[in-house]
C-alpha cells in the first residue's frame, strides 16, 4: 500500500475515496440465500384444496384444503416451518417426529423440523425442503 503522507494530496483523496468505496452496502434488496425451490405445483396454493398437492409456500401463505380446513404459514426459517391452524377448525392432528406443538387462544401452532411431518384432518403435511424465506410443502391423503 502506498503511503498518503507521500502522495500529492489530491492523489491520496483519490486513493481513499477508491479505498473506502469497498467499504459500501449494496444496493437493492437482499437475495434469498440458497437454491430456488421447485414443486410439482409451484406455488399454486389453491392446488392443495383437493387434498393433494406439492408447493412452494413462504410465511403468510394461506393454504387451503378440502372441506373448509387450511393452515397459514407463520414462519419459514434454517430451523424449518411454523403453520398455524385456527383453532376454530374441527380437525385431529398428530404431530410426528421432528414436529413440536403450541397453542394460542386462537391458534394450534406446529414447528416442523426439515423433513418432519404433521398429520391433520387424515391428511400429512410434511417438510420436503427449506431454502432461505421458502419451503417445499408436500400435502398427501385421505
Amino acid at each position: 500500500m502506498p503511503e498518503i503522507s507521500r502522495l500529492p494530496p489530491a492523489a491520496a483523496l483519490a486513493w481513499l475515496a477508491l479505498l473506502l468505496a469497498g467499504c459500501s452496502t449494496p444496493s437493492g434488496p437482499a437475495q434469498p440465500s440458497g437454491p430456488a425451490l421447485s414443486a410439482a405445483d409451484g406455488t399454486r396454493l389453491d392446488a392443495c384444496a383437493n387434498g393433494r398437492c406439492e408447493v412452494v409456500v413462504r410465511a403468510a401463505d394461506q393454504v387451503p384444503l378440502p372441506s373448509g380446513a387450511g393452515f397459514r404459514v407463520q414462519s419459514v426459517g434454517a430451523d424449518g416451518v411454523t403453520i398455524a391452524v385456527s383453532r376454530d377448525v374441527a380437525v385431529q392432528t398428530m404431530c410426528l417426529a421432528g414436529c413440536t406443538q403450541s397453542q394460542s387462544a386462537a391458534d394450534d401452532y406446529f414447528q416442523l423440523d426439515p423433513r418432519a411431518s404433521v398429520e391433520f384432518g387424515g391428511r400429512s403435511i410434511s417438510v420436503e425442503a427449506v431454502s432461505g424465506d421458502t419451503a417445499k410443502l408436500s400435502v398427501l391423503g385421505a
